[in-house]
């Protein structure tokens, strides 16, 4: 019982750090551009699948921690209290060695229903042209414009006069960034803002591999 409860233990700590890793990379910086405010942002973007799985473990250790031989003198407040308090321990433990990233990564893998359910929403929030939110692969580096094959699979031409110099300088070919800006009457489009894309990223193209970008 001891050795379940303490594998359960880690396991929360490892499920608490995706969480981490997921509040760390959401999109916070785009929640206007969309029209939801701020708390509405937060209820929609929430990781409730590996929120749940936390409740789940933390549930089960607690259980089992119960059936110890001295288990039954504490109460349900204090055992659940010092289960949630070293999950989050080990998750920013866990967090800071890189754990979380690998774990969601292999989400994306192994469970299809996480790739719908998370990724693919995740996506949908960057496919926004027409609010001034795009996304993709740059194609092409020139002096004040780039190209990317946006979420989309279309060709579109960036205006990146108005970046920083010292943000242009970090921008490579195959890079996945995250622009807010304007669509033009061309089609195209001008960047106000512009970053890496932050956590995991899926190609999206045939014979798609998966790749984990340096997030800011």
């Amino acid at each position: 019982m001891w050795g379940s409860f303490s594998v359960l233990i880690l396991s929360g700590g490892i499920v608490t750090s995706v969480i981490i890793f997921r509040l760390k990379t959401n999109d916070w910086e785009i929640y206007k551009y969309l029209g939801y405010t701020f708390p509405g942002f937060i209820i929609k973007t929430l990781p409730y699948f590996w929120i749940l799985l936390l409740v789940i473990f933390i549930g089960i250790a607690f259980y089992n921690f119960r059936h110890t031989s001295k288990g039954y003198h504490y109460k349900f407040a204090g055992v659940v209290g010092i289960s949630v308090i070293a999950s989050i321990v080990l998750g920013f433990a866990f967090f800071g060695m890189g754990v979380a990233g690998q774990v969601e990564d292999l989400a994306l893998h192994r469970m299809p229903f996480y790739d719908t359910f998370s990724f693919q929403k995740r996506i949908e929030k960057w496919k926004q042209v027409d609010k001034g939110i795009v996304a993709g692969e740059i194609i092409e580096i020139m002096k004040d414009e780039i190209k990317i094959k946006d979420l989309s699979g279309e060709l579109r031409t960036l205006n990146i006069k108005d970046i920083p110099p010292k943000i242009k300088r970090t921008l490579k070919k195959e890079m996945i960034i995250g622009v807010i800006g304007e669509k033009l009457k061309d089609g195209n489009f001008r960047a106000d803002k512009l970053r890496p894309w932050k956590g995991n990223y899926k190609k999206m193209r045939p014979g798609a591999f998966y790749m984990k970008e340096k997030y800011i």
